[in-house]
Formats: structure tokens, sequence, C-alpha cells
């Protein structure tokens, strides 16, 4: 535990892991995206995509649906482009970021059904 944060991977992760090596650097960075989490105001962050359906393959984007627990759209956009920023660093990866207030449900990227729940403010 560091910061208060616990880094319990969550076993549809851990599950997805076995399933698709290619999601390893995902994995080890779990508890730098715990922090920038918490560091940026998220209230829940998924990881959606080919990433969730263990199609990804080196080189792909990840896609990740945020939602953030300020409603404020300056202090949503200013932790959007934090969060987008931090995620992509980390990751060495390109990053797509939905943020679920501006987010359709109708937008093809975003399947609820398959997403993986990464972190969730306490």
């Amino acid at each position: 535990m560091k910061f208060g944060i616990s880094y319990l991977i969550p076993e549809a992760l851990q599950q997805l892991h076995h399933r698709c090596e290619d999601l390893e650097f995902l994995v080890s960075k779990y508890p730098e995206i715990q922090h920038i989490c918490a560091f940026n105001s998220v209230k829940e962050l998924y990881l959606t995509g080919s990433a969730v359906q263990a199609k990804f393959k080196e080189g792909d984007h990840i896609e990740f649906l945020v939602d953030f627990t300020s409603d404020d759209h300056v202090k949503r956009s200013a932790f959007y482009m934090s969060l987008k920023s931090d995620l992509t660093e980390i990751l060495d990866n390109n990053v797509s970021l939905y943020d679920l207030f501006y987010t359709t449900e109708d937008n093809p990227s975003i399947d609820r059904r398959k997403m993986i729940l990464l972190y969730k403010c306490s």
C-alpha cells in the first residue's frame, strides 16, 4: 500500500493478462495507474476496447473510459488532459481516453459489458 491506495490487481485484469501476454506492461504499471487516478480526482477508470477482448497487440492504442469526481467542466478538462498525459507516459503507449460525462451510449468504442474496472474512488 502506497499513499493509502490498495494495489490489489482486479481478478478480471489478471485473467485477461493470462489470455493476452502483450498486456503484461499494463499489469506491471497498475500501482502507478492507481496513484495517478487518485491524483487526478478520478471517480472510476475502466479498461475497454481491444485490450478487454484479449485482441490487443503490441503497438495498439489502449482505450479507457473515465469518470471524474467533479462535474465542473473546467476541472474535468484539466483532470482529463493531465490523466491522458500521465497514462501515455506511464504506459509508453498511445492512449484513447473517453470521459463518461461526454460519451454517448452509441459510441462503438464503449461497450459497458466489455469493460474492466481498474480504479474506483473510495
